[in-house]
């Protein structure tokens, strides 16, 4: 995403740029126009590399929708601008969607900072109903092996009791546009 940060920033590499020609520089986007950086940097002979995405069929569906699709009520109106309300019913869709049937793959919510990313997880993976679930955060704050966790995929569950374990990630925004976590099949954004 563009900001004043990130101008300032390749304003201070196209300078570094001109003091050192070796230097390498490497900017990646799935949704910025290349021609404005190209022409940017049109001093230092800039090269294009493309490498094509994948687009995946996705269902939207919205608060209104989970009655039908997890029998859950969401909360009322009045208390949809309830952090506490709200994070507690984000749980609730997570706990459900993890026990549908037809589920298959891992969770990925979106919370606004690291306290909802610890909280989140706290509370969904405080009870012995949760067993089942890898709860994991994911935010700029942990370490790289840490991070890391996101991304490994879940072994199957326990067959003898014939339960699955399913990977719940909770993340700040920092995954939402620069990060894919390849089993990830059901998102909740609370953003």
């Amino acid at each position: 995403e563009r900001s004043v940060d990130c101008d300032v920033v390749l304003a201070l590499l196209r300078r570094a740029l001109r003091q050192r020609p070796e230097l390498r520089v490497v900017l990646m986007s799935a949704t910025v126009d290349a021609s404005k950086f190209l022409a940017y940097f049109r001093d230092f002979e800039p090269r294009r590399l493309v490498v094509p995405g994948f687009a995946y069929p996705v269902t939207v569906s919205y608060l209104e929708d989970l009655k039908a699709l997890l029998n859950l009520d969401p909360p009322s109106a009045k208390r949809q601008g309830d952090k506490d309300a709200i994070l507690k019913f984000a749980a609730n869709v997570a706990r459900a969607a993890a026990k549908r049937p037809t589920h298959h793959g891992a969770i990925l919510v979106f919370v606004a900072g690291v306290a909802d990313v610890n909280r989140l997880c706290r509370d969904l993976g405080s009870s012995e109903e949760e067993n089942d679930l890898i709860v994991l955060p994911l935010h700029g704050s942990l370490s790289a092996p840490e991070q890391r966790r996101a991304f490994d995929m879940v072994k199957g569950g326990d067959r003898q009791q014939k339960k699955k374990k399913v990977k719940v990630v909770i993340s700040t925004n920092v995954a939402e546009t620069s990060v894919t976590i390849p089993d990830v099949t059901v998102v909740i954004d609370l953003l």
